[in-house]
C-alpha cells in the first residue's frame, strides 16, 4: 500500500524553516504531535514537534555535536550510526514515524532544523517503513543567519562570530551532499526572502512541488498575513565581526540560481575552515611557540587549545580569548589565536586577559609592570591584591573558611571555577547565585554580565538589594540612608542639564518611546542624597472596580497589597477589567505580551536599566498602576505613569500562634530563636550600609562572639515564599524585639509590613559610626 509522503523541513536555525512550517498548514498539510510554544525569539511558534526535537538534540548532545556547542559545526563521528545514543534516537524515531504512518491519510510534515545533519538515519527509517520523504530546504542570506544566532545564542551558548559561519555551512552542504534514496525528487530551495516580496508565488511553488492543490484566495489570505515583516530580523554584521567568508556567498549566490543539486566543484565537504592570506599563514603557524609553558594554559593544554582556539574555549580559567578579542578586535577579522597575541605583545599594550583581572590596577599595586596572569598568580598570596572592582580578595578568601575549603590556588581562580557555584559572592554587592537566577546568563554571571554589555558596578545588577537605588550598597561614600527618591535625583540631573527628563512629560511626547538609559553612568554616588521631598498620590483617591480579572491564582503579595484597597473589592477569572501582576522579569515579558488599554497592574518589580525604558513605556498605557515602594510611585508619576502609591496593610498575627511561627521562622527562613542566645543579645544590626562597615561589623562578630552581638545583614532581602512566611518573620521580629536591648536598623525589609514592635529600641543608621567605636573599644 502507498503511504502518503513525509515532507521533512531542514535547513540551518534562523533560516525561515518555522515559517515555512507555519505556511504549511494554511496550504493544509498537517504537522501532527505537540509542538514546541513560541517565545521573545519566534513569537508566532516553533513549529517543532516535542518528541522529535528532544529526540534529536539528546542524540547531538551525546555525540558532543550539540549544534549551537562548540563543536556544533563538526561533522559527526565516523561511527556514529552504530552509537547507543544514535540506536536509542533511532528507535524512538522509529516508534513516531510507524504511528504516524498509520495515522495520515495525505501528506504530513515534520520541521526541525537538526535533521538536517542527521538526513542518513531519516532516509534510512523511511525507506524501512515504506515512506516517501520530500525534503523541504530553507535557506537565508548567511549574513543574516550569522547576526541573528549571535544575537540569540551569543549569550546564551557562548557562539562566536566564526562558529556561525560554520554552523550556516554546515547545515546547508548536509543535506546538499549526502546521498539521496533512489525514488526521492530534488530538495525543494525556498529563500527566507522570496516570501517578504512574492509570498503568492513562493506558496504556488511550494504546494506545486509537494503535488497540493491550488492555493485558494483564503489561503493566500492567510499566508500573507502569516508572514509579518516585523519578525525579520535583519541585523548587518558589526565592525568586531570577521567578514562573511566568500564561499559562503558563493553558495548562498548558487542556491539562488540553482538548477542542480550538485555541487560546484569549487565547493567541497567538510567543516568550514578561515582563508587566510599567506602572511597570516605563517604567522599562525609560528603563535604557538609563544604559549609553550605559559601560565594562560592548563598545564599539558597546548594541543587542545590550538585546535580550539577559534571556538574561544580550551584555556585557562583566567583568561577569555572572547574578552582579548573585544579590546583587539583585527584578531577576530584575520582569524588570528587571540592568547599568542596576548602573550607576545597584547598584554605590554595593556590589554587585560580577562574581564576580571585588570592589568594596570595589579600594577599599580605592585610598581611592576609584567604580564598579568603570572604576576597575580605569583603575588595573590598577598590579601591586599585586587584585581577588580567587583572582586575583594579579603572577603572572598573570608568566605571561603566560613565555608570550610581554602581559596586554591588563587582566590580569582578558586570563585571562576567553583566558588560562585557554592554562591560564594566576589564582592560584597555582588551575588551571583541570585544574578543566575534574575539574569539567566551562562557560566559564572559576573563575567557574563561584562561580556553581555552590563554594568558589574551597578548594584541593582549584582544583588538583591541593589535595585536602582543600591548604590548605598556599593559606595560607602555614599549616605548611610537609603537614597532618597529618584525622582529627586531626575530633577537634579535635569536642572543641571544631564538628562532632559521634563520633556518627556509633554502630552505629545507621551506615546513616544523613551530612550535607553543608565542611572548609574553620569553622576557620583554621593547625587542619591541631595533632592527635594514628593507629595505622592495615594490609592485612596482611585476608584476600583467591582471586580478585577485575574487568569491564574493571585499572588500573596498582590492579594495583601489589594486586601487595604476596597473591602467589596473581587477577584475573579471573568471581568471587565483585567489585572497584571509584576514580581519578576518573567512576569514583565507576559505582560508586555497579553497586556492592553484599560488594564490595572500592580508593581512590585524594578527592570534592570537597560529595560527602563521600554518598562515606562507599557506602564504609561496602563488604567491604573499600585505599588506598594514610595520611591517607585513618585519616579512613575514623573514619567507621566498612573501610579498610585498603596503601602501594605500591617500583618495582624493569631492569637497564640507566636510558638508555632517562631518554629516555621527556624525551619523555613533558617532564622534562630533569639531566645536561645546567652548572654541575651544586646545588640542587633539589621541590613548593610556598605562593605566597609559590613567588614567591621564582621570583625567584630568573629572576636566578641558570646558578647552579646547579633549581625543579620542579609535579613532586608531574606527570600519570602508566602505569607506564612511573612507572618513568621513578623513574629520572629517580634521576639527579637523583647530579647533584646538595642537594634541597629540600616535596611528596611523589602517584603511588606514587617516591622517592630514599639518596646523596641530602634537606632538611627546615622549612630552607625559611633557604635562601631564603641564596640571596637570593647574588643581591645
Amino acid at each position: 500500500m502507498k503511504r502518503p509522503p513525509l515532507v521533512l523541513v531542514v535547513g540551518m536555525h534562523r533560516s525561515g524553516t518555522s515559517l515555512i512550517g507555519s505556511i504549511l498548514q494554511h496550504l493544509g498539510l498537517i504537522l501532527p504531535g505537540e509542538t514546541i510554544a513560541g517565545d521573545p525569539n519566534n513569537p508566532e511558534g516553533y513549529f517543532e514537534r516535542h518528541d522529535v526535537t528532544q529526540l534529536q538534540e539528546q542524540l547531538l548532545i551525546d555525540l558532543d555535536r550539540f549544534w549551537a556547542g562548540p563543536r556544533g559545526a563538526e561533522p559527526l563521528p565516523s561511527l556514529w550510526r552504530s552509537d547507543p545514543a544514535t540506536l536509542r534516537c533511532e528507535q524512538g524515531l522509529r516508534l513516531i514515524l510507524q504511528e504516524e504512518a498509520l495515522r495520515q491519510k495525505r501528506p504530513w510534515a515534520i520541521k526541525d532544523p537538526r535533521s538536517s545533519v542527521l538526513l542518513p538515519l531519516w532516509r534510512q527509517l523511511c525507506k524501512e517503513l515504506n515512506i516517501p520523504l520530500r525534503l523541504v530546504l530553507a535557506v537565508r542570506d548567511p549574513e543574516a543567519v550569522v547576526a541573528s544566532v549571535m544575537a540569540r545564542d551569543e549569550r546564551l551558548a557562548g557562539m562566536t562570530w566564526w562558529r556561525a559561519q560554520q554552523l550556516w555551512w554546515r547545515f546547508n552542504t548536509a543535506v546538499l551532499t549526502t546521498s539521496p534514496l533512489a525514488d526521492e525528487a530534488e530538495p525543494l530551495v525556498l529563500h527566507y526572502e522570496a516570501w517578504f516580496t512574492n509570498p503568492e508565488g513562493q506558496a504556488r511553488l511550494l504546494a506545486a512541488d509537494l503535488g497540493l492543490p491550488e492555493p485558494k484566495a483564503d489561503q493566500l489570505n492567510a499566508i500573507k498575513a502569516a508572514i509579518k515583516p516585523e519578525h525579520r530580523h535583519q541585523i548587518p554584521l558589526p565592525d568586531v565581526a570577521p567578514p562573511l567568508d566568500p564561499r559562503l556567498k558563493q553558495l548562498h549566490q548558487w542556491l539562488d540560481q540553482r538548477k542542480t543539486v550538485r555541487l560546484p566543484r569549487k565547493l567541497f565537504k567538510g567543516p568550514l575552515k578561515p582563508l587566510r592570506p599567506l602572511r597570516q599563514q605563517l604567522a599562525h603557524s609560528l603563535d604557538w611557540l609563544w604559549l609553550v609553558g605559559s601560565p594562560l594554559l592548563e598545564k599539558g593544554g597546548l594541543w587542545s587549545y590550538r585546535k580550539s582556539f577559534l571556538q574561544a574555549f580550551g584555556c585557562g580559567p583566567l583568561v577569555s580569548p572572547v574578552w582579548i578579542t573585544r579590546q583587539r578586535p583585527s584578531l577576530l577579522r584575520e582569524h588570528r589565536d587571540p592568547l599568542a597575541w596576548y602573550q607576545r605583545v597584547g598584554w605590554r599594550l595593556g590589554v587585560n586577559p580577562h574581564p576580571l583581572l585588570e592589568s594596570a590596577r595589579i600594577w599599580a599595586q605592585l610598581g611592576l609592570r609584567k604580564e598579568a596572569v603570572a604576576l597575580y598568580r605569583r603575588e595573590a598570596i598577598h590579601d591586599d591584591i585586587q584585581v577588580h572592582p567587583r572582586f575583594d580578595s579579603v572577603h572572598y578568601r573570608q568566605q571561603c573558611r566560613q565555608a570550610d575549603c581554602t581559596a586554591k590556588p588563587t582566590p580569582l581562580e578558586h570563585y571562576l571555577v567553583e566558588g560562585w557555584q557554592q554562591g560564594l559572592a566576589p564582592h560584597p554587592a555582588v551575588h551571583p547565585l541570585w544574578m543566575k537566577r534574575r539574569h539567566g546568563l551562562p557560566g559564572e554571571p559576573l563575567v557574563a554580565l561584562i561580556l553581555d554589555g552590563g554594568d558589574p558596578t551597578d548594584p541593582g545588577l549584582t544583588h538583591p538589594c541593589g535595585n536602582l537605588y543600591g548604590a548605598a550598597l556599593a559606595e560607602p561614600v555614599c549616605s548611610t540612608r537609603l537614597p532618597v527618591a529618584l525622582v529627586d535625583l531626575l530633577r537634579l540631573w535635569n536642572k543641571r542639564g544631564l538628562w532632559p527628563a521634563e520633556r518627556w512629560l509633554a502630552p505629545n511626547a507621551m506615546q513616544k518611546l523613551l530612550p535607553s538609559f543608565n542611572l548609574f553612568d553620569t553622576e557620583q554616588a554621593s547625587l542619591f542624597a541631595l533632592g527635594l521631598q514628593v507629595p505622592l498620590t495615594a490609592a485612596s483617591r482611585l476608584q476600583f472596580p467591582q471586580t478585577l480579572a485575574f487568569g491564574l491564582e493571585l499572588p500573596w503579595r498582590a492579594e495583601r497589597l489589594l486586601a487595604g484597597c476596597s473591602d467589596q473589592l473581587a477577584i475573579t477569572k471573568s471581568a471587565s477589567v483585567r489585572l497584571h501582576v509584576l514580581e519578576d522579569a518573567d512576569d514583565c515579558l507576559r505582560w508586555q505580551r497579553t497586556s492592553s488599554p484599560e488594564d490595572w497592574l500592580i508593581n512590585l518589580y524594578w527592570p534592570p536599566p537597560n529595560s527602563l525604558a521600554s518598562w515606562i513605556q507599557g506602564l504609561r498605557g496602563m488604567e491604573a498602576v499600585l505599588d506598594p515602594d514610595p520611591q517607585r510611585t513618585a519616579f512613575l508619576q514623573l514619567f507621566g505613569v498612573k501610579a498610585f502609591h498603596q503601602p501594605f496593610q500591617p500583618l495582624e498575627l493569631a492569637p497564640c500562634s507566636d510558638e508555632d511561627l517562631l518554629r516555621l521562622a527556624q525551619l523555613k527562613l533558617g532564622l534562630p530563636d533569639p531566645r536561645w542566645f546567652e548572654p541575651p543579645i544586646e545588640l542587633v544590626v539589621i541590613g548593610s550600609s556598605g562593605p566597609i562597615q559590613e567588614r567591621r561589623w564582621g570583625e567584630l562578630g568573629l572576636k566578641l562572639e558570646a558578647a552579646g552581638l547579633l549581625l543579620l545583614p542579609r535579613l532586608p532581602q531574606i527570600e519570602i515564599a508566602n505569607l506564612d512566611q511573612l507572618k513568621a518573620l513578623q513574629a520572629w521580629l517580634n521576639q527579637l524585639a523583647q530579647s533584646c536591648k538595642r537594634v541597629l536598623w540600616l535596611e528596611p525589609i523589602q517584603q511588606g509590613a514587617c516591622q517592630f514592635s514599639s518596646e523596641a529600641v530602634v537606632l538611627a543608621p546615622e549612630v552607625e559610626p559611633e557604635l562601631l567605636l564603641e564596640w571596637e573599644s570593647r574588643r581591645r
